[in-house]
């Protein structure tokens, strides 16, 4: 949407989304016409001038707006717009024939570094959910590395393998809580494994915190994304435990490239 009330650089920047076949520019010269514009839809984008003749374009940015906004400055406005950008502007431009002709590169820009926030900022909340259920669950739980070294681990996790709350988990293996001879198996078989095929499944031995030899199924799986390349994938060591003993665990490894 583009707030403008001078009919001359309405028309030269209008002229410029004409070229952009995925984008419609919707028009609009005051104030009053953006509210009631936005009161029946929102745009992806909003381009507006700092003036406009029923009150000022920065009226316009809201905080809490799913949608980005431009603000147009004459050089004489240039300390407002840079106010504007403080309010929550995501860019801003001094209006010449070259900056206005240029607009769709400008909106274009904008747009894939705001829909780049977001998904940062959709990422980051679903990271803190998902800890939050991982910290929260009695069973163990941990992620680990392409070389087997542990990058995760819960509370639960800790506490079962005896790893304080501050101590340094990235010299850690996975292979260090099981026998010798199946730690060496998960390094040299199973994650090359489960790297190339996707799973590899073996009956191991873990050492509990206090020595016990507890019989494990082991699965190591190993995510892709879309491009092919390994990533990990939230992993599940579930601790089966009897009178606060644990009697069986089953080990879901995810691997990922560092």
């Amino acid at each position: 949407m583009l707030v403008e009330d001078d009919e001359n650089h309405a028309a030269l920047i209008n002229r410029a989304f004409a070229t952009e076949s995925h984008c419609r520019l919707l028009v609009t010269s005051t104030l009053e016409q953006a509210k009631s514009q936005l009161d029946l839809s929102s745009p992806d984008l909003i381009i507006t001038d700092v003036k406009l003749p029923d009150g000022h374009g920065t009226e316009l940015l809201d905080p809490g707006s799913d949608c980005p906004t431009i603000v147009m400055t004459s050089y004489s406005d240039e300390k407002v717009a840079v106010n504007a950008i403080k309010s929550g502007a995501a860019e801003y431009i001094v209006k010449t024939a070259e900056t206005m002709a240029s607009l769709p590169r400008t909106a274009n820009r904008v747009l894939r570094v705001w829909r780049l926030l977001i998904d940062q900022n959709l990422a980051h909340e679903r990271q803190q959910r998902l800890t939050a259920i991982l910290e929260a669950t009695p069973d163990l739980i941990c992620i680990a590395n392409l070389d087997g070294f542990v990058t995760y681990i819960n509370q639960a996790g800790r506490n079962l393998l005896g790893i304080g709350k501050n101590e340094n988990i990235n010299r850690i293996r996975l292979a260090d809580f099981h026998s010798p001879a199946d730690g060496q198996k998960i390094l040299s078989e199973g994650i090359p494994c489960a790297i190339r095929e996707g799973m590899w499944t073996e009956e191991t031995t873990f050492l509990s915190l206090n020595g016990e030899k507890v019989l494990t199924s082991l699965v190591l799986i190993s995510h892709r994304n879309n491009h092919g390349e390994i990533e990990f994938f939230p992993p599940l060591h579930a601790i089966f435990a009897t009178c606060g003993r644990p009697r069986n665990v089953s080990n879901i490894l995810p691997i990922t490239i560092r």
